[in-house]
C-alpha cells in the first residue's frame, strides 16, 4: 500500500475559505514562486495531492486545491465559485510569494484558464493540461452523468455564461467502446468547434505566460482542437506573453508524470506504456522549464 502523502499544511473551506494541501520543498529552487494545482472530474483529490508532492520535490511550493467533492464544497459541477481560487492565491501572496501560477488538468485546466483571466492581479502564469478554451455547461456525475441548466462556474455570486453540451448516452457508450477508453468527446465537440462567443474564455486577459499540454488526439474531449484555437486566438489578440503548446502522440487524457492503476482505463496507457511514461516525463521537464523561465 502506498504511503500517505504528508502535506506541510492543510486547509478547509469552513476555516480558511478554501480546501487544500500545501507542499513546501526542503530547498526552494523557484524563489518567490508558488503554484496552485487543480484536478479534474475524477473525484480523487489524492491524485492531485500526489502530483503536487512530486512537483514540490523538484523545488517549488505547490498548493493542491480542491474545488468540489469534499466537505463544504459543491457536490457536482454546478456554478462552482472561482472565488476559492482567489482565496488560495491571496493566501500565497500574503505569505510572501510574489508570483502565483496555476496548473489545471482537464476540468481543472478550464478552471485555471478562466481563473487567470478573471484574476490578473493575482495569477501570473498558467499550465493547462488537456484544456478547453470555453466555459461549459454544468453536470452532475454522482450517478452516471446528467446535464444541469447552469454553468460549471461562478464568480462573486454570478453565474458565468456557458456553451451547452450535447449528451447522447448511447453515443457516449458506443464511442467509449470503439476507443477502448472513457470518451465524452461527442458531448463537447460541437461546443468546442462552434461555441457561443460569450462562452469563450478571455485568455488575452491572462497576465503572464501560458503552457498548453495535450495528446495529439484526446479521446476524452477535444483538448487538442481547443489548444490550437487558444494559440490562434492569442495570436490574433497580439498577446504579449510567451505561449507554448506541447502535444504528444502517445499519452492519455490524464497527462501526469506518474503511474497509477486508475490510468489503465485509457487504451493509450495500456497499449503504449513505455511511450506514455516517456512523454509524461517530457511534460514534467517542459513544465519545470516553463516555471524556471516565468
Amino acid at each position: 500500500m502506498e504511503e500517505e502523502l504528508k502535506a506541510d499544511q492543510e486547509f478547509i473551506i469552513a476555516k480558511d475559505g478554501f480546501t487544500g494541501s500545501l507542499f513546501v520543498p526542503e530547498e526552494n529552487l523557484f524563489k518567490d514562486k508558488a503554484v496552485i494545482m487543480l484536478g479534474g472530474s475524477n473525484k480523487n483529490f489524492e491524485l492531485i495531492r500526489r502530483l503536487a508532492g512530486i512537483y514540490s520535490e523538484s523545488g517549488i511550493t505547490v498548493l493542491a486545491l480542491s474545488y468540489w467533492n469534499m466537505p463544504g464544497l459543491p457536490e457536482c459541477f454546478n456554478q462552482i465559485p472561482v472565488d476559492m481560487i482567489e482565496r488560495g492565491a491571496q493566501y500565497l501572496k500574503d505569505h510572501g510569494y510574489k508570483k502565483i501560477g496555476l496548473l489545471g488538468i482537464s476540468m481543472g485546466a478550464q478552471l485555471a484558464l478562466l481563473s487567470a483571466s478573471l484574476l490578473p492581479e493575482l495569477i501570473s502564469s498558467v499550465v493547462a493540461v488537456c484544456p478547453l478554451h470555453i466555459v461549459t455547461q454544468g453536470f452532475d456525475n454522482r450517478k452516471g452523468i446528467k446535464r444541469l441548466k447552469h454553468s460549471c462556474w461562478s464568480y462573486k455570486g454570478k453565474e458565468i455564461f456557458y456553451a451547452p453540451l450535447k449528451l447522447n448516452l448511447f453515443k457516449v457508450l458506443t464511442e467509449s467502446l470503439k476507443e477502448g477508453s472513457p470518451s465524452l468527446r461527442s458531448c463537447y465537440l460541437e461546443a468546442v468547434l462552434n461555441p457561443p462567443e460569450e462562452s469563450i474564455i478571455p485568455v488575452e486577459n491572462i497576465n503572464g505566460p501560458i503552457l498548453l499540454l495535450s495528446p495529439d488526439y484526446d479521446v476524452m474531449w477535444p483538448s487538442e482542437i481547443a489548444a490550437a484555437k487558444i494559440i490562434n486566438y492569442l495570436k490574433n489578440k497580439n498577446f504579449k506573453y510567451p505561449v507554448k503548446w506541447e502535444h504528444y502522440q502517445h499519452i492519455s487524457h490524464f497527462l501526469v508524470p506518474f503511474e497509477d492503476k486508475a490510468l489503465s482505463v485509457f487504451r493509450e496507457e495500456r497499449k503504449y506504456p513505455k511511450q506514455c511514461k516517456e512523454n509524461k516525463e517530457k511534460s514534467k521537464e517542459t513544465t519545470l522549464e516553463f516555471w524556471r523561465q516565468w
